[in-house]
């Protein structure tokens, strides 16, 4: 039986890397220090509408970074992604440590983005932000915002003006708990800042005493 399991798992994993080859970028990730490798991204700092962003999303690399860690869930893209994260979660909270923790908390899915790919990027990096030693100076609260479903999803949307008009209201608010709290919410990537700017609106309107929006590319 273990001969036949064992013959299985093997068979599996060669269709898999036949079917399925691993991109240059995959086998660099494996052979190298995710510290390392997220150091010698190329960096583009942006706090356009007031929203933190770090990594260039034109740039080749980041880009497939960005596919790796939004369509394949991959762990070593995911970690690559939280150590740049998390370096600027504490750059921002350097000189404001004191009181309560900041909440560290991911934009949600759509139900639609959830039925197709089953995970929701920005809590992947969210959860290993938490894990690279977040937790010491951050509340993890993975369900504080809530989406109202049955939009269209941004990427349908052409425009600035039109993912605006149809972020308006789009999230609200799960607890009491932000009230007087710093927030920090974290996403993939940003393009026109419909989805954060929305998110920052429905903490403030809860209560929250300072929203810190950052998205890993712009």
């Amino acid at each position: 039986m273990n001969r036949i399991y064992s013959f299985i798992i093997k068979l599996w994993e060669f269709a898999t890397i036949t079917i399925f080859p691993k991109s240059e970028l995959e086998i660099e990730l494996e052979n190298s220090d995710c510290a390392t490798f997220a150091n010698n991204l190329p960096k583009e700092f942006s706090d356009k509408n007031d929203i933190i962003s770090l990594l260039p999303y034109r740039s080749k690399i980041v880009n497939e970074l960005i596919h790796l860690i939004k369509y394949n869930a991959n762990p070593l893209a995911s970690e690559v992604g939280a150590v740049i994260l998390h370096e600027a979660i504490l750059d921002e909270l350097s000189e404001s440590l004191q009181g309560k923790k900041p909440i560290l908390t991911p934009i949600p899915a759509t139900k639609f983005r959830m039925k197709e790919h089953g995970f929701n990027q920005a809590e992947l990096l969210a959860k290993r932000i938490i894990e690279l030693g977040g937790k010491e100076f951050l509340d993890y609260e993975p369900e504080l915002i809530s989406r109202v479903h049955g939009k269209k999803r941004q990427t349908q949307m052409r425009g600035r003006r039109e993912r605006l008009a149809n972020m308006k209201q789009e999230f609200f608010v799960n607890s009491n708990a932000v009230s007087g709290r710093s927030v920090i919410v974290i996403d993939d990537i940003t393009t026109t800042g419909a989805t954060l700017i929305d998110a920052k609106r429905a903490l403030k309107e809860a209560g929250a005493r300072k929203v810190i929006c950052i998205a890993l590319a712009h």
